[in-house]
């Protein structure tokens, strides 16, 4: 297959962005040798500027913007998921696979407007995903335990059948 080696990406009555492949030879490239220029000229045929990227910078760029669904797949017009994100941010989503969802929604509730995303993050740098629903399990055996701590207190001074009859 043969690409277009120099491609208009846009044009209006005042200037005219173009893309040119260089290092193309005989339709074969290298990854050492294959260069995108992105330039750009006034009406009058004036340059306004020019820069050159190599492999490593247009295969970065590709994959960039192969994360955005709509570009990906060319059949969608709209998309729900489009998130600018860190790697940070993608361990994050894929560590929320795992996550009791009820439990989620229960720590997102205590938060009000704005608030609820930055205070998730920061609650969710100090425990780590994978142990936030060990860690949730711990505080109802915490509160379990308390309580027959409780019940047996109350034995020790009075009979507990006494209590209730």
């Amino acid at each position: 297959m043969s690409i277009q080696f120099d491609k208009e990406i846009f044009s209006n009555s005042n200037i005219t962005l173009k893309v040119n492949f260089s290092g193309i030879k005989n339709d074969t490239v290298s990854s050492t040798d294959l260069k995108m220029s992105v330039y750009a000229y006034d009406k009058n045929g004036q340059p306004k500027f020019s820069e050159t990227l190599d492999f490593i910078q247009v295969k970065s760029l590709y994959e960039h913007l192969n994360q955005i669904s709509i570009i990906k797949d060319s059949t969608k017009a709209t998309s729900g998921k489009f998130i600018e994100t860190t790697d940070t941010v993608l361990e994050i989503i894929d560590g929320l696979k795992n996550i009791d969802l009820k439990l989620l929604k229960t720590v997102l509730d205590k938060f009000i407007g704005n608030e609820k995303v930055e205070n998730l993050f920061k609650i969710l740098s100090e425990v780590e995903l994978k142990y936030l629903t060990t860690a949730h399990k711990h505080q109802i055996y915490q509160k379990e335990l308390e309580n027959l701590q409780k019940l047996l207190e109350l034995d020790r001074k009075k009979s507990f059948m006494d209590i209730w009859c």
